[in-house]
């Protein structure tokens, strides 16, 4: 923050035009020009580290520049709470990194206060990828229902939403061990794995003759809390309760059920002792040591490597860890249940545009945009074809590498290809098996396989969230917000007195901080807006 509290005090007139006459471009856009076109110069904050735009020595920045006349002036800055002080000086640039569902504040008063630019319609008509992206996107959907335009261009984890439409949970457990008990294939529902975490904890499953193994482990009572949606009741957000109100899911009578269960993991001593105070680098870690047979993460394509490649495969090189890890993606609660996971929520993140930018360059960057998330503009994330990589016959891409067998350092060529990065997080490009994916080393393909397998077993269970509960934004609601449930719950799992008793008492010291007033407020925003 005091990095650009600095940079606001000396942005004087003199160096915005010094800073918007790199290239020959002026402030205006109109003393420059490349392929035809008159440069503009559009100052962006990106949200990767690193990048900068210096079409002098960066052939892709060259690229970039001659293809949209545009000089990126261009630095990384994710602070939200920097970009209010922008905000409340007029000093915001034309395009920067947003959090709207992480700063739901700062995205509701900007819009409130005239502090971004709405997206006008018939720019957005002329790009086909970008004007997808939104009108897909849950909460521009909403947002448009709400305030009447676009205000917001998202970053979703992935541009194809069809890889995760569930939440990306997971149970990475020792197959290996379960084979030990007849078991051959993942547990679909709470009573198997409670079986398989008792073998886990009482049968010696490593062979050593002591009992020095716990079932299950997971970081603190977060991870944990996610698990409920097993028993159908989602305790991350609000949630339509079944007397017809709305509140937040923690505080509904049905979340007394899975609270039980985890109370039992507890006191028979299934689940690890430390579960409350570790973090998930220390259960990866537990389970990769023999310490626990299994623990809860996120299980993503990345975090299926991290887990099983990185972490265990690191401890135990002997052998494909693949053999020796599974994963279980989603649960029912029994064997006469459905199963349920949350609907995963992509656009978390995106871009805005301040109020100052013009129609011109608006149009510019859209047209930038669109074009990064093509087939063309995401190849260039690996910098040049036959420079930095080529096709092979499957028409697959891959690098071409160095005379010492090294693939390129595409950041370190290219510092401008962070802007690639500003329509998407990639996780697409971590999916498809056309990308090269060299961190995963030799276990790429049953990396990429066991997360398409665990998408489809969860994508089709995904329980929908209203987004416009998250839009409400008053004293009341945002306090309420800040009630630490995790903490709560691993006091109740930990507890003594009877589930029912210390559920009773966490709902009303949750009513009592804030969440009585909260409720009434999001049942009457939601009714005034035909949203309930």
């Amino acid at each position: 923050m005091k990095r650009v509290i600095i940079l606001m005090g000396v942005l004087t007139l003199t160096a915005w035009f010094v800073s918007c006459s790199k290239d020959g471009a002026s402030a205006s856009g109109g003393a420059g020009q490349a392929g035809g076109r008159n440069l503009v110069t559009i100052k962006l904050f990106s949200a990767d580290e690193g990048v900068t735009f210096d079409p002098a020595n960066d052939k892709l920045a060259e690229l970039i520049r001659d293809k949209f006349g545009i000089i990126f002036d261009a630095e990384f800055n994710d602070d939200s709470e920097a970009h209010v002080l922008l905000a409340a000086s007029g000093a915001l640039p034309d395009v920067f990194y947003s959090e709207p569902l992480y700063y739901i504040t700062n995205y509701l008063n900007f819009i409130d206060q005239g502090y971004v630019k709405e997206i006008p319609q018939a720019i957005l008509d002329k790009y086909p990828n970008v004007k997808n992206i939104i009108e897909t996107s849950d909460i521009c959907v909403i947002s448009r229902d709400l305030f009447g335009g676009n205000y917001l261009l998202p970053k979703p984890d992935s541009m194809d939403r069809s890889l995760y439409i569930a939440e990306r949970r997971g149970i990475f457990y020792r197959k290996d061990w379960a084979a030990k008990f007849g078991i051959t294939e993942p547990p679909s529902n709470w009573e198997d794995l409670y079986t398989l975490l008792r073998h886990f904890t009482f049968d010696d499953p490593d062979g050593n003759g002591v009992k020095d193994t716990w079932g299950i482990s997971t970081p603190k009572a977060g991870e944990m809390r996610n698990w409920f949606i097993s028993w159908g009741i989602n305790v991350s957000d609000w949630i339509e309760d079944t007397d017809g109100v709305w509140r937040h899911g923690q505080l509904s009578n049905a979340s007394i059920e899975p609270l039980k269960f985890f109370r039992r993991l507890y006191e028979e001593g299934i689940l690890d002792p430390e579960f409350a105070q570790i973090d998930y680098r220390q259960t990866m870690q537990k389970l990769a040591g023999g310490a626990v047979g299994a623990i809860t993460r996120n299980a993503d394509t990345d975090w299926i490597n991290a887990v099983i490649v990185e972490q265990f495969a690191s401890a135990n090189p002997e052998g494909n860890p693949f053999d020796k890890v599974g994963l279980i993606p989603i649960l029912s609660k029994d064997k006469n249940s459905k199963p349920y996971m949350h609907k995963y929520m992509l656009d978390m993140t995106g871009t805005q545009f301040g109020s100052n930018i013009s129609d011109e360059k608006l149009d510019r960057y859209l047209e930038f945009h669109n074009w990064a998330m093509s087939e063309e503009g995401k190849s260039y994330k690996l910098g040049f074809e036959g420079v930095t990589w080529e096709k092979n016959a499957e028409g697959d891409y891959q690098y071409i590498k160095d005379s010492n067998g090294q693939n390129p350092v595409i950041a370190e060529l290219y510092k401008s290809v962070g802007l690639l990065n500003m329509p998407s997080w990639g996780f697409e490009l971590a999916c498809d098996f056309k990308w090269p994916m060299e961190r995963y080393g030799i276990y790429a393909s049953e990396v990429r396989e066991l997360s398409a397998w665990a998408r489809a077993q969860r994508n089709p269970y995904a329980v929908p969230v209203n987004i416009a509960v998250k839009l409400v934004n008053t004293p009341a609601k945002m306090e309420a917000d800040s009630f630490n449930f995790s903490n709560a719950v691993a006091e109740i799992i930990m507890g003594k007195e009877p589930v029912e008793t210390m559920f009773a008492a966490m709902v009303k010291k949750a009513m009592d901080s804030g969440h009585r007033e909260a409720i009434e407020d999001v049942n009457r925003f939601l009714k005034e807006k035909g949203l309930q």
